[in-house]
């Protein structure tokens, strides 16, 4: 079974990357409006690990997500397939 997310769509509020540490918690980085934040959230609370300073930011908005460099190599090796069979 799925949570519902009431932030999962919106602009304004953006999950970034989760880390879980057992099966109930987990780390967090989360972007709010223009500020960057480490949460730990378990299945009763959620607390600030660290708000992040503008260096720290600078080097996670540099960074490409495996899955997206992962899903952009794909999709180009698939696309060489296809123009190989034609």
């Amino acid at each position: 079974m799925r949570r519902r997310v009431p932030f999962a769509f919106s602009k304004d509020v953006q999950v970034l990357q989760r880390h879980y540490i057992d099966r109930n918690t987990s780390i967090v980085l989360v972007r709010v409006l223009d500020e960057y934040y480490y949460l730990l959230v378990s299945h009763s609370s959620c607390s600030v690990l660290k708000k992040l300073s503008e260096q720290e930011i600078s080097r996670i908005e540099a960074k490409e997500s495996f899955s997206k460099v992962f899903f952009k190599k794909l999709s180009r090796m698939q696309q060489r397939d296809r123009e190989d069979r034609e």
